[in-house]
């Protein structure tokens, strides 16, 4: 009996939502942002007589990005990047609210040319502030200055160094919201130590890093659509940008793993040197007063998407032995190769299979240069628990968070050869050497009426527990989301 094993993703109808956003040329989010502020009595003389308010954390244009709307409520004084409110002889209790309506799009500024690294004489003189340290960068400590070091040796591509600072970040810090993170901002050197934070504190990590490898980096504060199990959607979040030579500031999201272009589910508020830049300011003329203020409230809601971003790689997968044994290793392989004529970086994951074991990552990037190809290779393994009297066709899929995906398949029965890791090992070394070719064949899925024929003869009297209602809604979603 031929069991067909099972792809284990994320959620799938949380997937496609966020595959809405990740893909669509724009999104247009209607945004409100709001704030509660009580002015409190110090003494018997209390008595305000002016209250200002200086906001800096709102939606503004920037080369991604387009206000179609905004309103305020009082009526705002826009002055550069904030937004000023006056309140004469105000009320105890009184409420800041802005609402806007943004159009961010898919786009990104590309790299075309190789930027050489070190990159210090090229700078302008008013980039020094985005080299320095602040509380929360500091970067002069000696374990940052080390790895900084460390990730930019012998390599002079600028791209390149920035791709390495990020993935060594987003692999070594976990994402971790704990009493220490919840409400205040470690520094760096704290998270290089605990390996743990959240978006602050890794994106001020890698902002560390960079700017101790004497590459300019700021920080940006916005909100991002990230739809979640408690069904929130958009969130206060922190990601960073990155300054390249004749090409500007470039995004690097490095808690979601978007290097040189975010999706369009970021909206931008503010950049600046640390991320502990308060939001806003006030201040009072009167006596006896003092002032507190909530948290600021968001509420976003995607109003239209519009087009889909075209693809910039395609993904070719292989895999080394077609028919393997109950615990035999085996070699997958992901030929990835750049559509564009522009640097480009993905982050690549092999996708589990209950009855297969991936040693190492699941992860990795491929960081490519204009029209490059490149192999990744993982090593998995057909776990030696699962049941010897069927016959498993087990499915491998290679995909990237932006929809990208090459599949392919392997067949494991108890009778099929056994392959050591030593073997694939060597299969890895012939396969890089150029003297062991693997046969590819580019999937295309099948039609509905071979889907039915072929589930009929393959899953003759299966265990319920391996055709469950949950796994044939799975395969029809998978089917339609390909």
């Amino acid at each position: 009996m031929i069991l067909t094993a099972l792809l284990l993703l994320i959620p799938l109808a949380q997937a496609y939502n966020q595959q809405d956003i990740l893909n669509a040329q724009k999104v247009t989010t209607h945004l409100e942002l709001s704030q509660d502020i009580e002015l409190v009595k110090k003494g018997p003389g209390y008595t305000v007589d002016l209250l200002t308010a200086e906001l800096y954390n709102f939606p503004q244009d920037d080369t991604t990005q387009r206000i179609l709307k905004r309103q305020t409520e009082p009526k705002s004084e826009k002055k550069d990047d904030m937004l000023k409110f006056r309140w004469p002889s105000p009320n105890p209790k009184l409420n800041i609210k802005v609402t806007s309506t943004v159009e961010t799009r898919n786009e990104f500024n590309p790299l075309k040319e190789k930027i050489t690294y070190p990159i210090r004489d090229q700078l302008d003189r008013g980039y020094d502030n985005f080299l320095k340290p602040t509380q929360f960068i500091d970067f002069l400590d000696p374990a940052i200055k080390t790895k900084a070091k460390e990730l930019a040796t012998e390599e002079d591509d600028l791209y390149i160094i920035v791709s390495r600072i990020a993935n060594w970040v987003n692999k070594q810090v976990k994402y971790d919201l704990n009493t220490k993170t919840e409400k205040a901002t470690q520094t760096a050197s704290w998270v290089m130590q605990n390996k743990q934070g959240v978006c602050d504190e890794i994106t001020g990590l890698f902002i560390a890093l960079l700017r101790a490898a004497d590459i300019p980096a700021r920080f940006v504060s916005g909100i991002s659509y990230t739809p979640t199990i408690e069904g929130e959607k958009w969130g206060s979040h922190g990601w960073a940008e990155v300054f390249y030579p004749e090409r500007g500031w470039v995004p690097y999201d490095i808690t979601f793993g978007q290097y040189g272009r975010i999706d369009p589910g970021h909206i931008k508020f503010k950049e600046t040197l640390d991320p502990r830049d308060k939001p806003i300011r006030f201040e009072w003329y009167g006596r006896d007063a003092g002032l507190e203020a909530k948290d600021i409230k968001i509420k976003a809601d995607i109003q239209e998407t519009e087009g889909r971003a075209d693809a910039v790689i395609s993904i070719l997968t292989r895999i080394a032995k077609k028919e393997t044994g109950i615990g035999s290793y085996n070699l997958v392989t992901a030929e990835i190769t750049n559509l564009k004529d522009h640097y480009i970086t993905k982050e690549m994951i092999l996708a589990n299979v209950e009855e297969m074991e991936i040693h190492g990552s699941k992860k990795k990037l491929a960081v490519l240069k204009p029209n490059e190809k490149q192999k990744l290779y993982w090593r998995v393994k057909v776990k030696e628990e699962i049941d010897p009297e069927y016959t498993y066709d087990v499915p491998i899929e290679v995909y990237t968070q932006w929809g990208d995906v090459g599949t392919t398949k392997f067949r494991a029965k108890k009778d099929y050869p056994v392959y050591s890791l030593d073997d694939i090992v060597k299969i890895q070394d012939a396969i890089e050497a150029g003297e062991y070719v693997i046969q590819a064949k580019k999937y295309t899925p099948p039609k509905e009426t071979e889907t039915k024929k072929t589930t009929q003869t393959i899953k003759k009297e299966p265990p319920k527990e391996k055709t469950g209602i949950i796994q044939k809604i799975i395969k029809w979603l998978k089917q339609i989301f390909r």
